[in-house]
């Protein structure tokens, strides 16, 4: 059966990784996924960094990126 009248939403890579940040800050162990995500699709580096730092996602993310 073909849906095509159902609407599908996909939430871009940068929210995905920011979700991971924030979910590895409450305990979850997301950080494995997101150098993956870094290597296999092209991300809007500014945006992370911009939601990074307004998130205060700072220290998880320096963890991700060394």
């Amino acid at each position: 059966m073909r849906r095509s009248d159902v609407p599908v939403f996909i939430a871009p890579p940068e929210y995905v990784i920011i979700s991971k940040l924030e979910f590895f800050r409450e305990g979850e162990k997301h950080l494995r996924d997101i150098p993956g995500m870094l290597a296999v699709t092209d991300v809007d580096l500014a945006l992370l960094d911009d939601e990074v730092a307004r998130r205060g996602l700072a220290e998880q993310w320096q963890l991700v990126r060394s």
